[in-house]
């Protein structure tokens, strides 16, 4: 995948899993970002292998959170 940093501010208004980004062609999924109250979700397809990072911990309903996701070859940090 190379490298990225995503930064964003968001305020989830729903419980269920929202798209923050996503890329893809019609054939493949290049990458996605989701967040929902449970978790923060990387998935990411490189050649033919398909990545998924997914961290524990919940998002608090109508706050502002601020989130960066570095991932710098195979490595995924959240801050």
């Amino acid at each position: 995948m190379g490298s990225l940093t995503l930064a964003v501010w968001i305020k989830p208004k729903s419980s269920g899993e929202m798209m923050v980004l996503e890329k893809s062609t019609a054939e493949k999924l290049l990458f996605s970002v989701t967040v929902s109250d449970q978790a923060l979700t990387l998935r990411y397809g490189q050649n033919r292998l398909a990545v998924s990072f997914r961290t524990e911990g919940r998002l608090p309903l109508d706050s502002w959170t601020h989130l960066v996701l570095q991932v710098t070859n195979i490595e995924v940090s959240c801050y």
